[in-house]
C-alpha cells in the first residue's frame, strides 16, 4: 500500500528518450541455435525478448500476424461493461461503487488504448501498463513497451521496469502502480509456457522453408535462354551474340559452341516439399492460436457439423481471454481505485465483463421457419410469444391506451 499518494503523480516513469528506441532484432539470421538462446536468454531473466521476438515475427509473417490478429480481436472488439459485484450483501452500495468506477474511467482517455495493449500479452505472454495517480484518483494509463522490462538481476523473479534512473534494476512492477497482465502463467514462471515458444520454432522452420524456396525458384523457376553457335564462328562474333541476349531481359541466359549440352536436375514436379511443408507449417499456427483451422486454411471440402465444431474450438479460447481480462482488471485497476476512494473500508469491488456475442445458429432459425410454415399450413395454432422468442425478434410494443 503506498502511504503517499502524491508520490504516485510526480512523473510518468515509463518515458524514456534512450531505451524507447532501443531495437535488437532477433530474427535477423534465424537459426535453431540462436532461437534456443534466445529463450533460454527469456529463462533467464530477459523478459524483453520474449515481447521483441513476438513482435519481429508477426511483422515477418503474414498468417501469424493474421492469426494472431484474429486471436486478439476476438477479445478487444466485444463491447465492455461494468457491473456491480453480484455477491455483494448490499446491492445498492454495489451500484454506487460499479458508478464511481464507470465516471472515473470515461475520464481517461487512454483506457481504450491499454485494453488493446493489455491483450498482446496473447503471444509473448506478458503486457505491462502503468497507472498514474493523483490524490487518490487514477488519471491515466501510460502503456509500457516491450524492450524496457526484465526480471530481478539475480534472482530471474518479478517483473522490472527500466528507466533512466534505474538502467541496470529498473522498478519492480507491482500494485497499485503497474497493471501485469500474464494471461499464460503458470506455477513457477510466468513466460515458462506460452504461445511464443511453440510459434517461434514453427516460424523458424517456415523461414528455413521460404529461404529455400526462393533458392529453388531462383534456378529452375526462371526461364534460360540459349543460344549455340558453331566453333568456327570469330570472337567479335561471340561477344555481340552475347550482347544480344543480354540486353533482351534479365532472365537467366546462356552461350555454348554446338555440342555442348545444359541439363538442370529438378526434383520430382509432384512431389514439391516446400509448398507442402508451409501449409502444414501454417496449419499449426492456426491450430496453436485459435484452436482450429477451418477460418483459415479451409481446404477442399468441408462440414456445416465440422464449421460449428470450429467455432466452438475458437469461442471457448475467446471465453478464455475474457476471463482473465476481466480479472487482472478487477484486481489490478478496480481494487485499488476503490481502496484509495474509501479507505479502510471494504467495499465490494465491480466486474469488469465482455458482452460475448453468440454467433446465429442459421441452420436451427431455417428449421424453426420450416416447422412455423409447417403448422400454418395445417391450421395449427402457434402462441406468437414463442415465434418472438425463437426467432430473436422483440415483441411489438402495446399501444398506450387513449383516454
Amino acid at each position: 500500500m503506498v502511504k503517499n499518494m502524491q508520490d504516485l503523480s510526480v512523473r510518468i516513469v515509463r518515458h524514456s528518450q534512450s531505451l524507447d528506441s532501443t531495437r535488437r532484432y532477433l530474427t535477423d539470421s534465424p537459426t535453431p541455435e540462436g532461437l534456443a538462446q534466445t529463450l533460454k536468454s527469456i529463462d533467464d531473466g530477459d523478459l524483453a525478448a520474449a515481447i521483441e521476438l513476438c513482435e519481429e515475427m508477426e511483422g515477418k509473417d503474414a498468417h501469424l500476424q493474421g492469426v494472431a490478429n484474429t486471436r486478439r480481436q476476438a477479445l478487444t472488439c466485444l463491447p465492455w461493461e461494468i457491473l456491480p459485484d453480484p455477491a455483494a450483501d448490499d446491492q445498492d452500495e454495489a451500484g454506487i461503487v460499479a458508478d464511481y468506477i464507470r465516471r472515473q474511467l470515461a475520464r481517461i482517455k487512454t483506457w481504450p488504448a491499454t485494453l488493446e495493449h493489455l491483450a498482446t500479452a496473447i503471444g509473448p505472454g506478458l503486457a505491462v501498463t502503468e497507472l498514474v495517480w493523483a490524490y487518490g484518483r487514477l488519471v491515466k494509463t501510460v502503456d509500457v513497451p516491450g524492450n524496457r522490462l526484465t526480471a530481478h538481476n539475480t534472482k530471474n523473479t518479478g517483473v522490472y521496469v527500466l528507466t533512466d534512473e534505474e538502467q541496470t534494476q529498473g522498478i519492480e512492477a507491482v500494485g497499485p502502480k503497474w497493471v501485469v497482465h500474464t494471461p499464460h502463467a503458470r506455477s513457477g514462471y510466468a513466460l515458462r509456457v506460452t504461445l511464443l515458444r511453440a510459434t517461434a520454432w514453427l516460424w523458424v522452420l517456415k523461414h528455413t522453408c521460404r529461404a529455400d524456396w526462393a533458392a529453388f525458384m531462383e534456378v529452375f523457376g526462371q526461364p534460360v535462354r540459349i543460344a549455340r553457335y558453331p566453333a568456327e564462328m570469330p570472337a567479335d562474333e561471340v561477344t555481340m551474340l552475347e550482347n544480344t541476349l543480354r540486353d533482351m531481359g534479365s532472365d537467366l541466359w546462356a552461350i555454348f559452341p554446338e555440342g555442348v549440352e545444359l541439363e538442370f536436375k529438378e526434383a520430382s514436379r509432384g512431389n514439391q516439399p516446400y509448398e507442402a511443408a508451409i501449409d502444414w507449417l501454417e496449419r499449426k499456427q492456426s491450430i496453436l492460436w485459435l484452436g482450429q483451422t477451418l477460418t483459415t486454411e479451409p481446404g477442399q471440402v468441408g462440414s456445416l457439423a465440422l464449421g460449428r465444431v470450429h467455432d466452438n474450438v475458437r469461442a471457448s479460447l475467446t471465453l478464455g481471454d475474457i476471463a482473465k481480462e476481466a480479472t487482472v482488471i478487477r484486481e489490478q485497476v478496480f481494487e485499488p481505485m476503490c481502496r484509495f476512494r474509501w479507505p479502510g473500508a471494504r467495499v465490494p469491488v465491480p466486474i469488469f465483463q465482455r458482452q460475448a456475442v453468440e454467433a446465429r445458429d442459421l441452420a436451427a432459425e431455417q428449421l424453426d421457419l420450416e416447422k412455423f410454415r409447417f403448422m400454418a399450413e395445417r391450421g395449427l395454432p402457434v402462441d406468437s410469444e414463442v415465434i418472438y422468442e425463437r426467432m430473436g425478434i422483440p415483441p411489438p410494443k402495446q399501444p398506450a391506451n387513449v383516454v
